[in-house]
């Protein structure tokens, strides 16, 4: 007995160090080199001296983008505005009338706009009538609260982190889990993960008005929710919290399910519910690239299944190890663990095998060159994250190995008796 338990002390250990290498993997996410929206190009082009005051300032953008409402302004060289009437967005470029009639002097050109991935971009730059003068100053300038970008970022990883407590314990409950062990241990760690996911989407939709606004924590109206609630972002994050509605509904027969006297049963309910979950859980983590970077990709339909992919992998792979560090090798008797852990192992190859395909498949998207994978803060993260991933398959390999080996010595031992 003793034995037993320092082999499952000796397992649960090294599951755990894996689990804090692996986490890195998902903590530090490298942001696409092309992530939000660039002005490409305007008319007038910055700094030029015109002779004539223009009718209009045309702004250009790498990417569609949308309107803030009273973000965009021209102002003349005595700080009076000469913008005239709303902006008109068409995609990627974006026509503001303009008074000619202004003073000589220095104009400056203002903006704040949302870019296809929901982030705001803000920039400005000033070009000239007649005689330049010193630029005018925008009061109402503003790159953003950073308590917001900070919460928002919070909110984000809790988010993550809800989609790891969720989707591999639920697979292992679902596929794995004997049904003699009680449920109410992992079934905590589901409910922790659902409302995560909950919470961090309703926090995620609240903070993107004042995000998108560049306004304080609490600047937060009906208007700005109504535009938030309108836009690719806000639609993914409405059918995330209904994706995870429904799901808790088969959760709750999940996870209530009546423990059996035989080991060997399936933990699951019927196959249509786990089936169903299956559909909920893949449109659930669709929503995620959804509401961020891989619609502003170059492909972004690859980018979105890319994503997808690599989402439900790692969710899979880390929820699977809390499970097994947490409760399978803990609980598990011998006879259990022998057929547990074969299946796990070839589950954790192949979402291994997914993060590495996902992963290659994004680089070789958002990274088109030698120079931008040496050079650019996106390409060296990359890098970062292969040597990460490389040390991991390296422990994932050394403990596969010391399984199969006190497995094949307790098929000896069976033998010998």
């Amino acid at each position: 007995m003793t034995a037993v338990m320092h082999r499952r002390t000796s397992h649960v250990a090294r599951l755990l160090g894996l689990l804090v290498v692996a986490i890195g993997l998902i903590l530090g996410p490298a942001t696409p080199a092309r992530a939000h929206a660039v002005l490409v190009s305007s008319s007038p082009v910055p700094d030029v001296v015109l002779s004539n005051a223009p009718t209009e300032v045309v702004l250009t953008f790498s990417e569609s983008v949308r309107q803030v409402p009273g973000k965009i302004r021209v102002l003349s060289p005595n700080g009076s505005r000469v913008d005239r009437g709303e902006p008109t967005f068409d995609g990627a470029v974006v026509r503001i009338p303009v008074d000619p009639t202004g003073p000589k002097g220095t104009y400056l050109v203002s903006y704040r706009v949302i870019s296809a991935d929901g982030h705001p971009v803000s920039g400005g730059y000033t070009y000239s009538v007649g005689t330049p003068s010193a630029p005018p100053s925008d009061t109402e300038e503003s790159d953003g609260d950073p308590v917001v970008s900070a919460a928002l970022a919070v909110t984000r990883y809790l988010g993550y982190a809800g989609l790891l407590l969720l989707v591999g314990p639920v697979l292992v409950l679902s596929l794995l889990w004997p049904r003699r062990l009680d449920r109410r241990g992992p079934a905590k760690l589901v409910w922790i993960g659902v409302t995560l996911v909950a919470v961090s989407t309703l926090a995620g939709l609240l903070l993107q008005v004042p995000y998108t606004a560049g306004g304080g924590l609490f600047s937060v109206t009906v208007d700005g929710l109504s535009d938030v609630l309108g836009s690719t972002l806000g639609a993914a994050y409405l059918v995330r919290l209904g994706i995870l509605a429904a799901a808790v509904i088969l959760l709750q027969v999940l996870l209530r399910q009546p423990a059996s006297t035989d080991p060997s049963s399936e933990a699951s309910g019927g196959r249509a519910d786990r089936v169903l979950l299956l559909i909920l859980g893949v449109a659930g983590l669709g929503t995620w690239p959804l509401a961020g970077h891989p619609i502003a990709s170059p492909v972004p339909a690859v980018s979105v299944v890319v994503d997808t992919v690599h989402l439900g992998a790692m969710a899979v792979w880390l929820g699977g190890l809390a499970m097994l560090a947490g409760f399978l090798l803990r609980r598990a008797d011998e006879r259990e663990l022998g057929a547990i852990l074969p299946v796990w192992s070839r589950w954790a190859s192949a979402a291994v095998g997914a993060l590495l395909i996902a992963g290659i498949v994004q680089a070789l998207i958002e990274v088109n060159s030698l120079d931008a994978l040496l050079d650019t803060g996106y390409g060296q993260r990359i890098l970062a994250k292969v040597g990460l991933f490389g040390l991991v398959i390296v422990v994932a390999a050394f403990s596969r190995r010391l399984v199969l080996r006190e497995q094949a010595a307790g098929q000896d031992r069976k033998s010998v008796v």
